[in-house]
């Protein structure tokens, strides 16, 4: 493994082990930040090939100097050389190019005394027992836990997780009720269903007591230990349960140990070990280490010959070059793990921001590398149901602004549930389903009024295939008029009409809000019935009918209080129609700010018509799931870019209006990642600034609470 070293205009130098892809630029996207006007966003990029290290200019405004010459295209950048970018100057060191200074085999082992324990204070860890630094001050020791990073996923494949990935962390509680890590809204899944812990280098599932129990591939478990791969169920809510290969060794470095309600010890990264081991050495330089090793080697050989002469049997000869190449090999693997890792996490985020093209591509990337891994195999599936769902819903949307509703129709019902378009399309199609059956009833008794029988079928037909889906619809009348119309064309019995299924899971009936409840819930607030007849129209977003029903209804009521409050209804469900048009228009142009200021108004007037702990209407479910998802694709956006404090506001304002929108979750879990790695790096109070800025506080992240703390201990003064 190749260590970079860093140094910047004032002469430190920070080291960092290099595994995979670098990218260093003044950008907060970058993966190394170098903070000067002279360097570019995204300067430059080093990665290992073949055993090699290279270095790539990515476009810079300034150039990227190796030993004074700009460099073109990727280079090899060999230890000890140094290139420039901007003010700071970078070079790698091969740690196991410096060991191999040629030394006899070592002594055979002496018995004396062992070594006094190593340890430090402050915020280092203390190791008892062998030192975990080995002689080249390389951290060999093995972190004893992950301090709250990830260590897999659950993956929704059925009910109301579907579609949604968890992170699993060293503790994580699975429930249905707020304060879980993971919040399952099932009725089948307990208020506090099962835990996920990482105990003893395992991760171990517990059920805690459930109702209806925690299973293992269809297997009920009170507790198991899980491996990858696993189907894991809570009630009837399914997960698998996928293992990220490369992730524990990425994010493993500098991680808190501990387990709640312990003392938290933080252990410091590799690297920071490394400058500690050499600094405790007193700092040695290269040439120092060399004549020092040459003259340990003299030694070594004096000791080896007087041992020879007393006769002592010579020691084992030292590895051969097999070993390394294995390591090598081993090395190599790692990095391809953690580039597919990062892939996938990348095609994750397209997703997320309805980017199917770019999250193809990230996906067959990460396939080259990896042409059997699961999850991105099934990522892949999904993108493509998505792109296909996403031309059916596109074309749909068209034929509806060019007022072909039964064309929209036929595309919406094709929406596959499976997909992120299905909850789009079931509200479209809410809309689209009474304003079709009044028009083919219309077309329907027109038609069989003069005589077009061949039309009254198909126009009948339409009506019945749509208002037989729902028992509260009265088909008499129009049913009788198909049946006429077909025997005056004399239609045999197998080409006659009858109920279709394709629209049954499309219905009113079939959909989120069932019609007794909202009526229920209605009447209790319009004792008056037929004021709240015209109420449910406008909770199932008949606007035109519910104010049609009001203007017939107001003439009619005896007092003037009850024509006053008719009068009063009627205006509210204006200004709410009104102002949720407003808000559409300002989506689409892509003014949110705006468009989220109209739809507020819209939400005060429905809450005078219909209060939202009672029902919930047409309207207001589709104001908070388009709202809550416009500000989740805002923040991804920021985020991808490196905007990370943008994003975090975007996202907050997505939970202010959906505390449940499964994009905004997936934002903030992003954000946590990216926090971590920032706080691998974090030294000074401002970088402590930033990570409380894009992480939650309410309640605290793990990464909130860790930053907070070294910013205490620092002595910063935060806002």
């Amino acid at each position: 493994m190749y260590v970079l070293v860093v140094r910047d205009p004032t002469g430190e130098e920070i080291e960092y082990d290099l595994v995979g892809e670098v990218v260093l630029g003044r950008d907060a996207s970058a993966d190394i930040q170098l903070p000067d006007p002279g360097v570019s966003r995204r300067h430059a990029r080093l990665f290992l090939e073949d055993g090699l290290c290279y270095i790539e200019d990515l476009g810079s405004s300034n150039g990227t100097l190796l030993e004074g010459e700009p460099i073109q295209g990727a280079v090899v950048l060999e230890p000890g050389r140094e290139a420039a970018l901007g003010p700071f100057v970078v070079y790698v060191e091969d740690p196991n190019a410096e060991a191999e200074v040629p030394m006899p085999p070592p002594a055979a082992a002496v018995d004396g005394p062992t070594a006094p324990d190593v340890g430090s204070s402050g915020d280092d860890a203390t190791f008892a027992g062998p030192s975990p630094l080995e002689g080249d001050g390389t951290f060999r020791g093995e972190v004893p836990g992950h301090g709250g990073m990830a260590l897999g996923a659950l993956e929704g494949l059925t009910g109301a997780a579907l579609g949604q990935v968890f992170e699993v962390r060293p503790r994580t509680t699975i429930g249905r009720i707020a304060g879980n890590t993971i919040v399952v809204e099932d009725p089948s899944v307990s208020r506090q269903h099962a835990e996920i812990r990482f105990e003893a280098g395992e991760l171990r599932l517990r059920d805690l007591g459930s109702s209806n129990g925690t299973y293992v591939d269809d297997a009920p478990v009170t507790e198991a230990t899980l491996y990858g791969g696993e189907r894991v169920r809570f009630g009837d809510v399914e997960f698998r349960f996928d293992a990220g290969p490369g992730l524990l060794a990425s994010l493993a470095e500098g991680a808190p140990v501990g387990t709640d309600g312990g003392t938290q010890t933080r252990l410091p990264s590799p690297r920071a070990v490394r400058r500690r081991g050499r600094k405790a050495a007193g700092g040695l330089d290269k040439r120092k280490k060399v004549l020092l090793g040459a003259l340990a080697g003299l030694i070594v050989l004096f000791a080896v010959g007087l041992a020879l002469k007393g006769g002592s049997k010579p020691p084992a000869p030292a590895a051969t070059g097999g070993d390394a190449a294995a390591a090598a090999a081993q090395t190599k693997k790692e990095e391809m793990k953690t580039r597919v890792f990062s892939l996938v996490q990348r095609a994750k985020s397209a997703m997320n921001n309805q980017d199917w093209a770019a999250a193809k591509t990230l996906l067959t990337e990460a396939l080259a590398l990896d042409p059997i891994h699961g999850e991105a195999r099934k990522l892949v599936r999904q993108v493509e149901l998505e792109s296909k769902m996403q031309r059916i819903f596109d074309d749909a949307e068209r034929k509806s602004e060019l007022g072909e509703d039964d064309a929209a129709l036929e595309l919406y019902t094709q929406i596959d549930e499976r997909s992120y378009y299905y909850q789009r399309a079931k509200y479209k199609v809410r809309k689209l389903w009474d304003l079709l059956l009044k028009r083919y009833e219309g077309e329907c008794l027109g038609s069989y009024n003069a005589n077009r029988f061949k039309e009254a079928i198909r126009f009948c037909g339409l009506f019945m295939d749509l208002a037989c889906q729902c028992p509260g619809y009265d088909r008499k009348k129009l049913r009788e008029k198909l049946e006429k119309a077909e025997r005056r064309l004399k239609v045999k019995g197998s080409e006659r009409w009858s109920c279709p299924r394709r629209y049954h899971e499309w219905s009113p009936c079939a959909l989120e809000m069932e019609q007794g409840d909202l009526q229920r819930a209605v009447a209790k607030l319009y004792p008056n019935p037929k004021l709240a007849a015209a109420v449910v129209k406008y909770a199932k977003g008949d606007v035109d009918d519910a104010l049609k029903a009001i203007a017939e209804l107001r003439d009619s009521l005896g007092s003037a209080a009850d024509r006053d409050a008719a009068r009063e209804l009627g205006q509210n469900i204006k200004n709410a129609q009104g102002k949720f048009r407003e808000g559409q228009s300002l989506l689409l142009a892509g003014k949110l700010e705006e468009a989220r200021a109209e739809w507020e108004i819209a939400l005060t007037n429905d809450a005078r018509i219909l209060p939202e702990e009672q029902a919930r209407s047409f309207y207001r479910n589709t104001i908070i799931a388009e709202l809550s998802d416009a500000f989740a694709r805002r923040g991804f956006k920021s985020l991808n870019i490196g905007r990370y404090k943008e994003a975090f506001e975007d996202f907050m304002k997505g939970r202010e209006v959906d505390p449940e929108n499964a994009q905004v979750k997936e934002g903030f879990q992003r954000l946590e990642q990216q926090a971590v790695l920032q706080m691998r790096k974090a030294v000074s109070c401002d970088e402590y600034a930033e990570i409380l800025a894009i992480t939650l506080a309410d309640p605290p992240s793990l990464t909130h609470r860790q930053a907070q703390e070294a910013a205490e201990q620092r002595g910063c003064q935060l806002p």
